[in-house]
């Protein structure tokens, strides 16, 4: 794979996207204690970075709460899942079933399933059935999420009463590292395959999100976006329309693109992710 400039305008800009557009980990209080003693870890989405982060909260669970919390892998199926979650033997799995089989590798945990939704509300509508189902709608849960995807499931969580009526709102916590471009950007999770294309139209999507709301642009904190930021993230939807507009010509080719790097390296993805469960075990 070439070695990608994260120097460059295009990349500066996303970066400016993610950092403003992140939450904070608010998990922990001080000397790095776990705030709560969580009754469950959510692995979420199709980013398998997840899979860690909750397989490392739930081990500290166990050491500091003397708990083992039951681990939720959450995510459907996406458009371009199926090269990114292909096995050796090449099996396809789903994004549930995917974090499923990189925590399975990372040690013996409590997990259940959560993979027949499509997007992120419908993903947390289904993790709230599921405390439902169970009668512990108040438990406190601690989500694992990349920092890129953090504000958009945040939202989507205080949105979740007003979407679907009668439905809770989680009592989420989260759990968001920071990440730099380099580290959001790996063959694992096929964010670098084509240039980086996936990534850049990531955050061209996120951009568009937040646009949505009312028009604001925010952080968690309640700050307003820069007009620095605006004309990143605007010329990022301009650039990179992949999940914005399908009418416009570059959208089509974009996607083209992104495809056909994926199953042109779809060995290389798996042995990347190989690679990156080797380092993560040695972390939990």
């Amino acid at each position: 794979m070439k070695e990608l400039d994260f120097w460059l305008p295009d990349w500066e800009s996303a970066k400016k996207v993610f950092d403003f557009y992140s939450v904070e980990s608010n998990c922990f209080a001080a000397w790095g204690k776990l705030k709560i003693c969580p009754h469950y870890v959510v692995a979420m989405g199709s980013d398998m970075i997840s899979a860690y982060y909750a397989a490392y909260i739930a081990e500290l669970a166990r050491k500091q709460c003397h708990i083992m919390p039951r681990i939720l892998c959450v995510g459907g199926l996406g458009k371009l899942s199926k090269y990114t979650n292909r096995l050796d033997d090449g099996t396809v799995l789903g994004d549930g079933h995917m974090l499923w089989w990189v925590i399975r590798q990372l040690g013996n945990y409590p997990i259940t399933i959560l993979d027949r939704a499509n997007s992120t509300s419908e993903n947390l509508k289904e993790i709230a059935d599921y405390l439902a189902y169970k009668n512990e709608q108040n438990a406190e849960l601690i989500i694992c999420l990349p920092k890129r995807i953090s504000k958009r499931v945040e939202l989507a969580n205080a949105s979740l009463p007003i979407q679907f009526i009668g439905t809770r709102k989680l009592n989420a916590y989260y759990y968001v590292p920071g990440e730099t471009m380099e580290e959001m950007c790996c063959l694992y999770n096929g964010k670098a395959v084509a240039g980086g294309l996936p990534l850049l139209t990531e955050a061209a999507d996120l951009f568009n999100r937040m646009s949505v709301y009312d028009g604001m642009h925010f952080n968690m904190h309640g700050k307003s976006a820069n007009k620095d930021l605006l004309i990143a993230g605007e010329t990022l939807m301009h650039r990179y329309p992949l999940n914005i507009s399908h009418c416009l010509l570059s959208a089509p080719l974009q996607f083209c693109k992104i495809r056909f790097g994926l199953m042109w390296h779809q060995k290389e993805i798996a042995a990347d992710l190989r690679k990156k469960i080797l380092e993560w075990q040695c972390y939990v």
